[in-house]
């Protein structure tokens, strides 16, 4: 599945990039149903991950990396994601501007991932692309 950025998230970048709104830390989570990202998409349609020692994760701005060639990524270190116990199905993840407001989402290509034991964990690099066109 490809990366969205919903229109929420893309009214949230422009706030953040013109600064007609402050900055805040972007948080990493985890979602739990089975849904399909659009355009449309909110913050209240993810179910996020919850009880086995989930919690979500702040992603600091100096964990960052921005390439200086077209097409531009920024790209965060790998981020783990380790439980305590099940939590069951997670189906992809989202990005937030300080805990609340939505900036992009993606469903997992190879997903779910059923997390069935403690020993269970997510890993990934979180990242974004913007290309030429």
């Amino acid at each position: 599945m490809s990366l969205v950025i919903p229109t929420v998230g893309k009214n949230k970048i422009m706030s953040l990039a013109f600064n007609k709104t402050a900055q805040a830390d972007l948080v990493l989570h985890l979602y739990a149903n089975n849904l399909t990202p659009t355009i449309g998409t909110v913050l209240t349609d993810l179910t996020e991950a919850s009880g086995g020692g989930y919690s979500s994760v702040t992603l600091g701005g100096t964990s960052w990396t921005i390439s200086s060639t077209a097409p531009v990524v920024a790209s965060h270190i790998q981020t783990t994601f380790s439980f305590a116990n099940a939590i069951g199905d997670i189906y992809g993840y989202f990005i937030t501007v300080g805990g609340t407001d939505l900036l992009w989402v993606e469903k997992f290509t190879n997903g779910p991932y059923n997390i069935s034991s403690a020993s269970d964990k997510v890993r990934f690099t979180p990242s974004i692309t913007f290309g030429d066109n």
